[in-house]
């Protein structure tokens, strides 16, 4: 068994909302604060998705702030109504789901190649 990586062990999930702190049952180790081996893996490949998604959305705001012409990142933002770091968040989170989908359908061997390249120091 695996230290669930959502409430680190203690089998609470800890969050603001609303300017309170809340406390609440982790679900994802129904309250264990373990998971088994394929759910942790899991877990640290959708961390890869993560990664790349953070990446790639980094790379694509670079591009676009560096477009002379362009209107620059942050005007997507506020044309979907959200501030730009919001704005950001919300398009690594699409790219996660997307890159997740993809990374399931790689050989196992690849998958634990990746988990290892993004957990490496």
């Amino acid at each position: 068994m695996a230290v669930c990586r959502n409430c680190q062990g203690s089998g609470e999930d800890r969050y603001e909302e609303d300017g309170h702190d809340v406390i609440d049952a982790c679900y994802h180790c129904g309250t264990t604060g373990v998971v088994d081996e394929d759910t942790d893996f899991r877990d640290r490949l959708s961390s890869v998705a993560s990664t790349l998604a953070y990446q790639l959305e980094s790379e694509y705001r670079r591009a676009v702030n560096d477009d002379d012409e362009g209107d620059g990142y942050d005007l997507g933002g506020y044309e979907n109504g959200l501030m730009p770091y919001d704005y950001f968040r919300t398009r690594v989170w699409d790219r996660t789901y997307a890159i997740a989908e993809k990374l399931a359908e790689l050989p196992i061997n690849d998958q634990e190649l990746l988990v290892a390249w993004n957990e490496y120091e």
